[in-house]
């Protein structure tokens, strides 16, 4: 009934289009002898700049010029549409939804194209639902995508960010019409809601094969038994993971128990938890069997300590750096630089204080002294190559060259022990955290995988990083989700700045 009421508004415009029809053919002339044209022609042809706001008819014209040449990827352009029809003759029909020639354009916003003449606008509208665009409001304005937050962590810099886009918030923390979610916690997701080609949303609904303690260590140990013998491997899990044991199967606790010997000390984990919760020293079995009683109903594993870890400055510390994993086709994975995280005091094996042993900034703000040397407890990768060559005389590049790499290469085996198993919907996508350690002959320890990194912004090095990690992430994730919508190639990406890509 609305489209039907809008009916007379189009008729009106119809010969304000025809006579425009005559100038729109003679450029089309005037186009098809210049041939390959390049973008930045094309987008002058119809005035085409950053930002621009495109009705149905202008979206039409360059479509159909950019058809000659492959090139369909324009930054910062957006269709607002119209319910215009359009002013040149329709494209070839298409064969389903396969065309290459499709009707968005990846990159800042989408480019919608109308559909061929002589359809209704019923018929485009559905046409544009299957393949996940968003259609127009019948009024006539833009019906602007939404987004959805649950949860704080990184929600103000997700907010700015999409609405600096158009995008529109929802209120509440139930709605199912989002065109993207991001969430603090993944059972907040409804994945069985979920409507593949349509929506985004910011985590895998089995990641945990990754990011809980049991799952990374069941993933990688299979992996590793896997690729033994075959040239798929780069490197043996023993290299890079302290020796660990689950407490709650029992052949490997009594293998635990027997492989204790005087002096050693370990590390209990809880297998679901982060920031450092639920988390002890174990330095003889009677202990251990004090602390299970307390917490019997609670899955564990127990991992050798690292007793020489590399100190800065006496104090101990660990690297946080980040995974950015897409479902593309099949997935995307990225690395981002991440920084250093230090104590606030002396490492003392010795000491039973949990933020002598623990770098990270949930048990390190329970400290007294934390709010006057926070900024002391994060340092970039500059400040710690600085360090580095200057105490232990390492190469100017060791930090991002030996150090990243080593990183990289431990991360890539991670989500390949991973990759055949994790689901794969468009529209998925997760940024996990991933945290390292030192020890004193300089061997990279991978300590655990978060699925839901800190983002907080409390001092100047958090400042300048944080936000434009969240900013990248959904750049990336929006331009490929837009991409696989309208079968386009996903490489090269507009969006990608400071992410390096690891696996396509």
């Amino acid at each position: 009934g609305a489209m039907d009421g809008e009916q007379g508004p189009l008729d009106g415009e119809r010969g304000a289009m025809d006579g425009e029809q005559g100038a729109m053919d003679g450029e089309q002339g005037a186009m098809d002898q210049a041939g390959e044209l390049e973008l930045g022609q094309m987008s002058g042809s119809i005035g085409l700049k950053h930002g621009a706001v495109l009705d149905s008819s202008d979206c039409h014209t360059f479509l159909e010029i950019a058809s000659r040449t492959n090139e369909l990827v324009v930054p910062g352009v957006t269709h607002l549409s119209s319910n215009t029809k359009p002013k040149t003759p329709a494209p070839p029909q298409r064969q389903g939804n396969s065309s290459k020639a499709s009707s968005m354009v990846p990159g800042r916003g989408s480019l919608a194209a109308p559909g061929p003449g002589g359809q209704g606008r019923t018929d485009r509208k559905v046409d544009r639902a299957k393949r996940g665009i968003i259609a127009p409001k019948a009024s006539g304005g833009p019906r602007a995508r939404t987004f959805l937050l649950c949860g704080k962590n990184a929600a103000p810099i997700v907010e700015q960010h999409l609405t600096s886009k158009g995008w529109r918030k929802l209120e509440g923390s139930r709605s199912l019409s989002f065109t993207l979610q991001w969430v603090e916690c993944k059972q907040h997701i409804d994945f069985r809601s979920f409507r593949e080609g349509q929506q985004i949303v910011n985590h895998f609904p089995n990641i945990n094969l990754l990011t809980t303690k049991n799952g990374l260590l069941e993933s990688l140990t299979e992996y590793d038994k896997k690729t033994e013998s075959s040239e798929q491997r780069s490197i043996n899990m023993r290299e890079f993971v302290p020796v660990t044991y689950r407490l709650y199967v029992p052949s490997e606790k009594e293998e635990f128990s027997r492989s204790f010997a005087e002096g050693d000390i370990w590390i209990c984990k809880p297998t679901g938890l982060n920031q450092g919760k639920g988390i002890y020293l174990v330095r003889d079995l009677k202990d251990l069997e004090a602390k299970e009683e307390s917490s019997h109903s609670v899955q564990r594993v127990i991992q050798k300590y690292i007793k020489s870890p590399l100190l800065i400055d006496g104090r101990k510390f660990d690297i946080r750096v980040y995974m950015l994993i897409i479902a593309g086709s099949p997935f995307l994975v990225f690395y981002h630089t991440g920084y250093v995280r230090l104590s606030l005091v002396p490492y003392d094996l010795a000491s039973t204080e949990m933020c002598v042993h623990l770098t990270n900034q949930y048990q390190q703000k329970k400290h007294p002294l934390y709010k006057e040397v926070k900024e002391d407890t994060v340092w970039g990768f500059e400040r710690l190559q600085s360090y580095l060559s200057g105490h232990h005389g390492l190469p100017d590049d060791w930090v991002m060259n030996i150090l990243t790499k080593r990183m990289q290469q431990i991360m890539q085996v991670c989500f390949q022990s991973i990759a055949s198993k994790l689901t794969h919907k468009i529209g998925f996508f997760d940024l996990l955290g991933f945290d390292f350690m030192l020890d004193s002959s300089f061997n990279v320890w991978l300590i655990e995988v978060n699925i839901n990194p800190a983002m907080h912004t409390n001092c100047e090095t958090l400042k300048n990083m944080i936000p434009h990690i969240v900013e990248e992430t959904l750049d990336l994730a929006i331009e490929v989700f837009d991409k696989c919508c309208s079968s386009l190639p996903v490489l090269p990406l507009i969006s990608l700045h400071e992410f390096i890509l690891l696996d396509s």
